[in-house]
């Protein structure tokens, strides 16, 4: 059985757009608690992924939060289309030292995401602390 993207997405993403300011980034992670937010356009499209290493390298090296997230997220982050295999997902994952991929329809469209998180939850039955 060839194991597909979509069937093991989250389609729960937490969306920010351009505008949002990085303390408020921040506080949306926090609240939400998840780890990462994806930033898109009004057309649904990827533009870019803010994630807790983000925020913790903004504290450390002094990003000053009132920043607009442009100055801090990952602009046009690597994505997996949703008809993808799992084995092209923890490719991608491991090729590029990356723990979150955007999920995308072939339009180009975000549909979910995958992330390390949850591929641990799910496969291995063991819950993360968030």
């Amino acid at each position: 059985m060839i194991l597909k993207i979509k069937a093991i997405m989250n389609e729960n993403v937490i969306k920010g757009s351009m505008d949002i300011l990085i303390i408020d980034a921040i506080k949306q992670l926090y609240n939400t608690q998840i780890d990462s937010l994806i930033i898109t356009c009004e057309s649904n499209k990827c533009l870019g992924i803010f994630t807790e290493k983000d925020a913790i390298r903004c504290i450390a090296t002094g990003i000053p939060l009132d920043k607009p997230i442009k100055e801090a997220m990952t602009f046009n982050p690597r994505t997996i289309n949703e008809n993808s295999t799992f084995t092209e997902a923890k490719y991608t994952m491991d090729l590029y030292h990356i723990s979150h991929l955007p999920v995308v329809n072939d339009e180009g469209t975000l549909t979910g995401i995958l992330n390390l998180r949850d591929v641990i939850d799910d496969f291995l039955e063991i819950r993360t602390v968030t």
